[in-house]
Order: C-alpha cells, then structure tokens, then sequence
C-alpha cells in the first residue's frame, strides 16, 4: 500500500483538495495464447476518518488511446465544426472567453453530436481539451470548472500537458503565455478543421 499527500488549494467557496494525477505502470508478462481484451483491476482509495464525508471521483484513460486521430482528409462523411469560425473579436487573453467556447463545445460533444468517437467527435474533442487549459491555465491547481465525465481526458494535446505537468516542463507562473502557446495550436486546428468542412460541401 502506498500513501500520497493530496495539497488543497483556495477555491470560490473555501478550501477544496487538488485533482491527483496517478499514473500506475504495469510490469511483467502474461503467457496466455489468447489475451483477454481488457483486464479487469481493482484500486482502492482510503480516505482518513475524520474527512470521510469526502467522496473521490475517478476518471480513467489509457496511457495510449485506443482511437488515434485519424487525419479529416481521409475521413469520409459529413464534418461539422458549429463553434467555428471563432469571431474576429475573439479575446484569446480573456480566460472567461476560453471558458465560454468550452462550454459550447462541452454541449455539442455531449448532447448533439450522434457518433460518438466518429473523427468529427475527436477532433472536436482535441479541440476542447485546447480550449479548456486556455480557460484555466493554471489546472489542475488553482480554480477549474468540472467538465462533463462523457469527455475523457485523452488525444494528444492533453496527453501531452499531463505528462509535461508531472516531468515539471509546465510553468504555472504566466497563464498569459499559456495562453498565447494554446492559441497558435488553437488556430492551426481550426484552420485545418474549416477548411475540411468547406472541402466536403464543394465537393458532396
């Protein structure tokens, strides 16, 4: 058994405790001829007595996603980006803008999009995860809304910044450069996502 500290940090309404980053490796080999596809594992979370009316919530995703984003030009069917084109006045330096358009992208992934993990859903989701760390630079510590659990915390870009985040390479000290960096990324993608939906109607 092993034991971590978990820090709290200052929220809106008090004193609340960091989200925990925790990666479990596994070593050894199975001999068995025909693997299972999944195994199923168990992890237990003791929480001390006196701060039992704390509940942990776990969210889990592979450490290689089982799904790669596959590239628009090779993707047939009908691309649908409703949160782009972003507007001319968008304020990339405005967390609460960030924000915003993660909500909208939230409620598209979650409540309209009909294939779920279909490339547009993927994408999007890359996206989403960009727009998510510009609206709070500083996660997973200061303050951060809670996103919908139906979105899971995979693609490369997110990947990316959590294991960028443990080795220490990210800098919580300027959330406006964080900004600006996820702004570049953010504009390249949707560059590459607008011009795929105009491509498929000239040519559907």
């Amino acid at each position: 058994m092993a034991s971590i500290n978990v820090s709290t940090i200052q929220c809106v309404n008090g004193i609340s405790l960091s989200p925990v980053n925790c990666s479990i490796s596994f070593d050894g080999h199975l001999n068995i001829v025909d693997a299972p596809p999944c195994i199923p594992m168990q992890i237990s979370i003791h929480v001390p007595e006196e701060y039992s009316h704390l509940r942990p919530s776990l969210h889990t995703y592979d450490a290689m996603p089982h799904t790669p984003l596959q590239p628009l030009s090779h993707v047939s069917g009908s691309y649908d980006f409703p949160y782009l084109p972003l507007s001319p006045t968008f304020n990339h330096l405005d967390g609460t803008a960030w924000a915003s358009l993660a909500d909208e992208i939230q409620f598209w992934l979650v409540h309209s999009i009909t294939e779920k993990h279909s490339p547009n859903w993927l994408w999007s989701q890359e996206f989403f995860w960009m727009v998510f760390i510009a609206a709070f630079p500083q996660f997973p510590h200061n303050v951060w809304l809670t996103w919908n659990p139906l979105i899971p915390m995979e693609g490369p870009f997110i990947c990316n910044w959590v294991s960028e985040l443990n080795s220490g390479m990210v800098s919580f000290d300027l959330p406006s450069s964080i900004r600006e960096l996820v702004w570049e990324k953010v504009q390249k993608l949707s560059t590459i996502l607008m011009l795929s939906y105009k491509d498929y109607h000239v040519h559907s």
